[in-house]
């Protein structure tokens, strides 16, 4: 799996948007490798970048998340078994 180029990545998002407006965690299944800034962009909106394969890693940032927090952007090639029933239950994804 390569890692997402920046073009690609806001194209998923802006159509997750589209369909899940208000959503606070947006998953996108890809190498877990962001070359980009951050926070990403995107129409006047700003979503955290996390980009890792580990399961520890996504559950340690959703618990420690504050209310007030930027939207997340979750890049992981995590399967849905290992992602758990926890954390799908608040990704907004295609």
């Amino acid at each position: 799996m390569t890692a997402p180029l920046p073009a690609q990545v806001r194209a998923q998002v802006r159509a997750i948007r589209d369909k899940f407006p208000n959503a606070a965690v947006i998953g996108i299944r890809s190498a877990p490798h962001w070359d980009g800034e951050p926070v990403l962009q995107l129409g006047g909106e700003s979503f955290d970048v996390l980009a890792t394969g580990s399961p520890l890693a996504i559950r340690d940032m959703l618990a420690n998340r504050r209310s007030d927090a930027l939207p997340l952007l979750l890049v992981t090639d995590l399967p849905d078994d290992a992602l758990g029933g926890d954390v799908l239950s608040v990704l907004a994804r295609q």
